[in-house]
């Protein structure tokens, strides 16, 4: 009734139901004996019908080790298998009842690998006992073994101990690397909520009492420079709220008060800037470049600035820039520093803004 389904173009592995019992079974494929002796070693079928509750590994695993072996001691590449009885061959019947016997002895497959366990144990059993009788037959004495045995467990113990320490001392460096690891993500996620500099908004409410300008009124676009900016809700003093005009999106009003206030504390307080002054701009098409040219410009300097591609030394110019230069001739150029010492009548620049990174 299966055998009749059995497709055999290909490598398979399928289960069949039937009442109470399963069929399992494995179909080789001629692919998978190499030239073989005869054409039908492609058609070789190894089935067994097993209980439900054994599962599919345990089958499955008897299958797998039946076919090793029979093809073991049968070579495809030899073997006319055209020649042999229908359901198999009698000098692999021994092998096969052993196989019955040790897969079907399991409890439902769960004591397989217990099984398993037990054969090992016992072939080490026998290859010690062999050992013994070799030292014996050599007329060494038996007590010096056990002494050699006795040093070696104890090596065992005591790497078994530093094992141990070692893990543990691995395990506590694992944990403080771990708590590091989440005190620096506090930290930045603590700065980037935390330091929110300024961001636009809308008047939601305005306080009784003190003197409130007329402009700051509810439903008003504002902008405000405070820490904390990032929160959906924030109170503020007025004198630290401005109305924003029309004119001015909510994009230009975010970064006037973050990159618009860090330029105007390099020209004012890093160093105050005066009319007629030279001063080099790098990174000069970036979002803190194009503030100080526009506000250098507003002031009455002479602005030289430097951006890595055309495109961006024109966006440069565009926004105030006098004279524009290509990034990279900064760097250990000696005919860039002579060009800005003709620029400035060999006076240099008074100073330096440098926003790359």
């Amino acid at each position: 009734m299966v055998m009749v389904h059995i497709d055999h173009s290909k490598s398979q592995k399928l289960t069949y139901t039937h009442n109470d019992n399963l069929i399992h079974y494995i179909a080789d494929a001629p692919s998978d004996h190499a030239a073989p002796a005869d054409p039908s070693a492609g058609g070789l079928t190894f089935l067994v019908i097993a209980r439900a509750d054994l599962g599919r590994r345990v089958p499955f695993g008897y299958l797998v080790e039946i076919r090793r072996r029979f093809l073991q001691q049968y070579d495809a590449s030899r073997t006319d298998f055209a020649s042999l009885p229908p359901y198999g061959a009698a000098a692999f019947n021994g092998k096969l009842k052993d196989l019955m016997h040790e897969y079907g002895s399991t409890q439902a497959g769960r004591d397989d690998a217990m099984s398993k366990a037990q054969r090992e144990i016992e072939d080490v059993k026998g290859i010690m006992t062999e050992n013994i009788e070799r030292v014996l037959e050599r007329g060494e004495r038996i007590d010096l073994l056990v002494d050699k045995t006795d040093r070696l467990g104890g090596s065992a113990r005591d790497f078994r101990v530093r094992s141990r320490g070692l893990r543990r001392k691995m395990w506590w460096k694992n944990v403080k690397l771990m708590a590091l690891l989440i005190v620096v993500v506090i930290f930045l996620i603590y700065l980037f909520v935390g330091f929110g500099c300024g961001l636009p908004g809308t008047i939601v409410s305005v306080g009784a009492g003190g003197t409130i300008p007329p402009s700051l009124k509810p439903n008003t676009r504002v902008a405000y420079a405070a820490q904390a900016a990032y929160a959906e809700y924030t109170a503020m003093p007025a004198l630290h709220v401005f109305a924003l005009p029309d004119s001015v999106d909510n994009e230009t009003a975010a970064a006037g008060l973050l990159q618009g206030l860090t330029a105007i504390t390099l020209i004012r307080e890093a160093h105050h800037v005066n009319k007629g002054d030279w001063v080099l701009v790098h990174a000069a098409a970036g979002g803190m470049g194009l503030w100080l040219c526009q506000l250098l410009r507003v002031v009455g300097a002479h602005v030289i600035a430097t951006a890595s591609t055309p495109e961006k030394r024109a966006l440069a110019e565009k926004n105030g820039a006098e004279v524009t230069l290509e990034y990279a001739e900064t760097i250990g150029n000696e005919a860039f520093v002579k060009k800005v010492t003709e620029l400035t009548s060999g006076n240099g620049v008074v100073a330096v803004f440098d926003g790359v990174g």
